[in-house]
């Protein structure tokens, strides 16, 4: 079974490959060489875009679009065909001044234009998988009056190395002023194009639009050693106060058992019983442990992925990747889920193997189509099509219930030792004993709301290249540093549950299970107060689509992180509460 879907996830990676490789980017002389446009929308506001031909541009004769794969759908690539027309030219030739399209602007066109030039529209070109950007026009004020310019001339120089084409940049010219008030005005829009040699290769043609001086700024290697500290001091703690504590309490209860005088147990040792009661809610707490080791599974392979490919060279691939290592991977969550939900005698495995499937998808397929809706709202092109989520669905019902019931049916069958062993020390009781009243600073809400801070600390740096990526047009490429960032948070997370766990058996409260795991989702919390700040001090977006884009869909990514930091945290308390109880002998 495992041979089987490694195959498949090898033919789908392959597929990734392919797919931006329809053509094998080499021309002969005189070949065509078709120019893409994909979306025109504000500057400022990465999320809010419309059709290219949204704006009177030279329209061709009929809309000719290319096949998108899920990552570009889901990422808002939309290409359509344009009219400029190209030849490829390994000669070095220079074409002057083509006329594109002559076209009379009505009322209309010169008010969606001035709108346009008036919030700094943009738009995107694509020649040979290569983008390009360029601006519709420019504004500025001449006695108070705002004057506008609209570009009508483009500029194309095209370097090439031998048969392929290496780099492509784009010139926006010839501005024209059009005024409020015009009812009519003839426009030329043209282009020209400069073919010049290159000694660059193929290979590393996508390395001009990778910012280096601000992914490898110095503050990137001053995060990752800030990270790193933090694990030395807070494994620091672990090994030398909670081990050394637990160690001396050992010795104790030892010498309790020898005088026969049992009554002596306080804290943590009372609860040698209580801490393997079920969880409340146990359905929906295995449901979501299992979700959320699937997730920790996920992205480590998605990551490494990453590293070992030059995703940032296709469009779409890092999300596309996403989907398809979790749709085969699902029966991770089954398998866990159902091992956990049986192990603590819950009998209706059928509704835990549907709540794991469907929790997460099912929250962010309602999500995303309310957020498609406010889109539409707006004429927007920023929402996942329809088309789009019938695969992601159809991709849901044939792939992930299918492996999450085979993962559940394995896991609910598994034998778990630790908890048949445990069972054998002491019984597990049928009435849980009552939990003392705590000082404000030891209950559960205090150190859960704490807990968040140190992991936060430890990837905050790192957040704002990954936000600066995401809102403000960069490539990030470094995955590497990513992925040793995701690992020291982990083992953050990881130390930070175990001392907070101590502390809460401590104060002889067996229930630290969803505590640990609320311990660990706190730092999203900490993520999303980041993203407020980042959206009022790091960015220039404005109104009210760009807000609810933005904030929805950190919403969503704070939503599924919280459920992978939940996970890591919940799984180091259950490694500690095991090993310590496991040393405690009890009659």
């Amino acid at each position: 079974m495992m041979k089987v879907l490694f195959i498949i996830l090898q033919i789908s990676c392959l597929f990734l490959i392919v797919k931006s490789d329809l053509v094998n980017h080499k021309y002969q002389f005189g070949d065509d060489v078709v120019v893409y446009a994909n979306k025109v929308g504000p500057f400022n506001n990465p999320q809010e875009f419309y059709f290219y031909y949204k704006l009177p541009f030279c329209q061709p004769n009929k809309f000719e679009g290319v096949f998108e794969g899920l990552g570009e759908s889901i990422s808002g690539y939309e290409l359509v065909k344009t009219p400029i027309s190209i030849t490829y030219d390994n000669n070095g030739g220079f074409k002057e001044s083509v006329l594109l399209c002559q076209k009379t602007l009505n009322k209309r066109n010169i008010q969606d234009f001035i709108y346009a030039i008036k919030h700094n529209f943009w738009y995107q070109l694509f020649i040979d998988d290569l983008p390009m950007w360029g601006n519709v026009g420019e504004y500025s004020f001449d006695e108070n009056q705002e004057v506008f310019f609209l570009y009508t001339h483009l500029h194309f120089e095209i370097n090439f190395n031998k048969d392929q084409i290496i780099e492509v940049n784009l010139t926006t010219e010839n501005a024209i002023i059009i005024e409020p008030d015009e009812t009519q005005k003839d426009i030329s829009f043209t282009y020209s194009i400069d073919w010049k040699p290159t000694d660059n290769h193929f290979y590393n043609r996508f390395d001009k639009y990778l910012d280096h001086a601000f992914f490898e700024h110095q503050i990137h290697t001053f995060s990752l050693f800030n990270s790193i500290m933090l694990v030395v001091f807070l494994g620091g703690i672990v090994s030398m106060i909670i081990l050394r504590t637990l160690k001396r309490e050992y010795s104790s209860i030892k010498e309790s058992l020898e005088k026969k005088n049992l009554n002596e147990d306080s804290g943590w040792k009372q609860l040698h019983a209580d801490v393997f009661l079920p969880p409340k809610y146990l359905l929906l707490f295995s449901s979501i442990i299992g979700i959320s080791y699937h997730l920790i599974i996920v992205t480590t392979l998605s990551l490494l992925l990453s590293k070992m490919g030059r995703f940032y060279q296709t469009r779409g691939s890092t999300i596309s990747t996403f989907i398809i290592i979790y749709s085969l991977t699902s029966f991770i969550a089954g398998f866990k889920s159902g091992s956990y939900y049986t192990k603590h005698n819950g009998k209706n495995w059928i509704k835990n193997m549907l709540i794991t499937s469907s929790f997460l998808p099912g929250i962010l397929l309602v999500s995303i189509i309310l957020l498609n809706f406010f889109a539409k709202l707006y004429g927007s092109l920023g929402f996942v099509p329809v088309s789009t989520l019938l695969v992601l669905t159809t991709l849901w019902t044939i792939v992930v219930i299918p492996l999450t019931f085979i993962g559940t049916i394995i896991g609910k069958n598994w034998a778990p030792p630790d908890l048949k062993k445990k069972k054998r020390k002491t019984q597990i009781p049928q009435v849980p004993r009552l939990i003392p009243e705590k000082i404000w600073y030891l209950r559960s809400w205090f150190i859960i709301l704490i807990s968040g801070i140190l992991p936060f600390t430890s990837i905050f740096i790192e957040l704002y290249f990954i936000f600066s990526s995401w809102w403000h047009y960069k490539i990030y490429y470094v995955y590497g540093m990513l992925l040793l960032v995701f690992f020291t948070l982990l083992l953050v997370i990881s130390f930070v549950s175990i001392i907070t766990t101590y502390f809460l058996l401590n104060t002889e409260d067996y229930r630290w299970s969803w505590f640990s795991f609320y311990n660990g989702a706190s730092t999203s919390l900490y993520i999303f107060i980041y993203s407020i700040y980042y959206y009022n001090n790091r960015t220039s977006m404005t109104g009210n689509l760009q807000y609810l884009m933005y904030f929805g869909y950190t919403g969503l990514f704070c939503f599924g992180f919280a459920i992978l930091c939940g996970g890591v945290s919940y799984f180091a308390a259950s490694v500690f509460v095991s090993k310590i109880y496991s040393e405690l002998k009890t009659e």
